[in-house]
């Protein structure tokens, strides 16, 4: 017997959280320029900042949340802190980045909800043409576990 849909989703919502965890910790420690990976402080300080990118257990067991959370959140405020936290992770990688990289942090604030999206939607292929650089496949995402309570 096959497992409901509701058990089916959140195993695969579970596989691409991990995954991405995962993969974003591998690329950053490819990508980012003067990374000392026998540094277990400077490891660990990349892993501190990285977290910041997540809701605060996502480095414990995965919990099946019961709404969208992180990078995946349906509130703004909650899916733009992620994003600026990723976008911080990646200044320091190597290469040539987008311009928006180099905003302030104070600008950031003052962003609208459609710059934000702007923003997302830059470091979103960033990303993803990143982790094809290095790894020649494309990168897991996180995912929305529920559907949006907005639109």
């Amino acid at each position: 017997m096959l497992p409901s849909d509701d058990v089916v989703q959140q195993i695969l919502w579970e596989l691409y959280e991990v995954n991405f965890l995962h993969e974003l910790l591998s690329l950053d420690h490819c990508a980012c320029a003067n990374l000392d990976l026998l540094d277990t402080a400077q490891l660990l300080e990349r892993q501190i900042l990285i977290s910041q990118c997540f809701p605060r257990d996502s480095f414990r067991p995965v919990t099946i949340p019961s709404e969208n959370r992180g990078l995946a959140a349906d509130n703004f405020e909650e899916c733009f802190q992620s994003v600026t936290a990723l976008l911080l992770v990646m200044k320091s990688w190597k290469g040539d980045k987008p311009v928006i990289f180099g905003v302030s942090s104070d600008n950031l604030r003052n962003f609208s909800q459609r710059a934000a999206m702007d923003m997302e939607n830059h470091i979103a292929r960033y990303y993803c043409q990143q982790f094809y650089n290095y790894f020649g496949r494309a990168a897991q995402i996180p995912h929305r576990l529920f559907a949006m309570n907005h639109i």
